[in-house]
């Protein structure tokens, strides 16, 4: 899912995990287009938070982006 739309706030978030890291930068240099690590992880996390409110593990609510 690519989203080039998505904007954060500026925020923090460090990975401390090399094979998590690894992971992510061969994903990053598979991807048909250019694509940050941050906005990498950023599209990854609200798709994983879109998918618990599919599935109904988590209630939807209204978030301010």
């Amino acid at each position: 899912m690519h989203r080039a739309y998505l904007q954060l706030p500026d925020m923090s978030i460090s990975i401390s995990n090399s094979q998590l890291e690894n992971r992510i930068d061969k994903a990053i240099k598979k991807l048909p287009y250019k694509q940050s690590k941050v906005d990498f992880v950023a599209t990854g996390i609200d798709a994983y938070i879109e998918a618990l409110i599919k599935e109904k593990v988590i209630k939807p609510w209204l978030y301010e982006w």
